[in-house]
């Protein structure tokens, strides 16, 4: 008899990919938007030596808070525009 192997829960895709272009990090200023900030974010994450999902996964939560608020600055985000985010969520 066999003894049944489980399988996990979830599987990870592995798609060998490399980033072949290295984008400058500028600090972000006051009159950027959030979405603005993501690709300097990424590399930033990304050369801090954390685990190769951090980047993407951190990036992805900004990005749905950028989406939240497109076109606003991050000089005029306000503590209830975060509220309403958290709430939506």
């Amino acid at each position: 008899m066999h003894p049944e192997v489980q399988l996990p829960l979830f599987q990870r895709k592995n798609f060998s990919a490399t980033l072949t272009q290295s984008l400058p990090i500028t600090p972000p200023t006051p009159d950027t938007s959030v979405l603005s900030t993501l690709p300097s974010y990424f590399a930033y994450l990304q050369s801090q030596g954390y685990s190769p999902y951090t980047p993407s996964d951190f990036c992805g939560d900004v990005k749905k808070f950028g989406l939240f608020l497109p076109q606003k600055k991050l000089v005029e985000i306000t503590t209830p525009d975060i509220r309403s985010w958290v709430s939506q969520l």
